[in-house]
């Protein structure tokens, strides 16, 4: 802002522009909230989780 007591300009003017619009009431979107059942992450087995460290040779 420029102060009332001088007419000069300032070295610096500052310009910000204006807030952009946004509606008033949110549109709900129906599958935004819905969770699929595929798309949940399903707990894997514990024995099935330590499968895949075996091997396939156990005589050593």
């Amino acid at each position: 802002y420029r102060r009332k007591n001088t007419a000069a300009p300032s070295l610096v003017e500052w310009k910000m522009a204006p807030p952009q619009k946004q509606p008033l009431v949110r549109v709900y979107n129906k599958s935004h909230g819905i969770v699929r059942r595929a798309s949940e992450k399903r707990p894997m087995p514990p024995m099935k989780a330590l499968a895949q460290f075996r091997t396939t040779n156990t005589n050593d």
